[in-house]
C-alpha cells in the first residue's frame, strides 16, 4: 500500500470537492441527530462512496451521502459484528495484538459491501484478502494515520474537523481504490 499516494490522491479529491465534502459532513450530522444515530453508519459509508466516486473521476453531489441507504441492514450487520469482535478482543491484553490485525483486515468491508455489492461475510473476507495481499503492516500504519489525521481536527475545537475529516476520508477511499487497481 502506498500511503503517500493515498494521501496525495485524497488531497486532490478534497481540494477539488471541498464544498461538497464539508456540506456532506453537515448532512451526515443533521441526519444522524434526527434519526438518533440510527442512520449514522450508513450515512458515513455514503460519504465514503461520495468521495470514492470523486476519486474515480465522476461528478459528485451532496445527495451522494444517501447512496448507501439501500444497504442499511448489511452495513449495520458489519458494524455490529466487527464491534462485537473488537470488544471481545479489547477486553484482554493479549487480544490487543490480534485486534490491530483484524481492524486492518476489515477496514474496507463496508465500502466493499456497497461498492462491489457483496454480502456481510463476503465483504469481510474480500477486505481481509485485499489488505493481506498488499502488506498488512502498511494497512495497520495507514489505518492509524487516517485516524490521527481525522482526530487532529477534533482537537482544534471541532472546527478543524471540517478539513481533516474530509481529507482523511478521501485518503482512506483513495487507499482502497489504489489497492483495487493494484490487484
Amino acid at each position: 500500500m502506498d500511503i503517500t499516494k493515498a494521501f496525495k490522491d485524497g488531497w486532490k479529491v478534497f481540494t477539488k470537492y471541498w464544498l461538497e465534502s464539508i456540506l456532506g459532513l453537515f448532512v451526515i450530522g443533521l441526519v444522524s441527530v434526527i434519526t438518533l444515530g440510527i442512520l449514522s453508519p450508513v450515512m458515513v459509508i455514503g460519504y465514503n462512496l461520495m468521495l470514492l466516486k470523486a476519486k474515480r473521476g465522476k461528478k459528485i453531489s451532496v445527495n451522494d451521502v444517501f447512496s448507501a441507504l439501500p444497504r442499511f441492514w448489511g452495513i449495520w450487520g458489519i458494524a455490529l459484528l466487527t464491534s462485537l469482535v473488537y470488544l471481545l478482543l479489547a477486553i484482554t491484553i493479549i487480544g490487543l495484538i490480534p485486534l490491530m490485525f483484524i481492524s486492518a483486515w476489515w477496514m474496507f468491508a463496508q465500502i466493499i459491501m456497497v461498492d462491489k455489492k457483496q454480502g456481510v461475510f463476503e465483504s469481510l473476507s474480500t477486505s481481509a484478502k485485499l489488505v493481506r495481499k498488499n502488506n498488512v503492516w502498511m494497512g495497520i500504519i495507514f489505518l492509524g494515520l487516517v485516524g490521527i489525521v481525522a482526530q487532529i481536527g477534533y482537537n482544534i475545537f471541532f472546527v478543524g474537523a471540517l478539513l481533516t475529516v474530509p481529507l482523511s476520508t478521501a485518503a482512506f477511499v483513495s487507499g482502497y481504490d489504489n489497492l483495487l487497481k493494484k490487484k
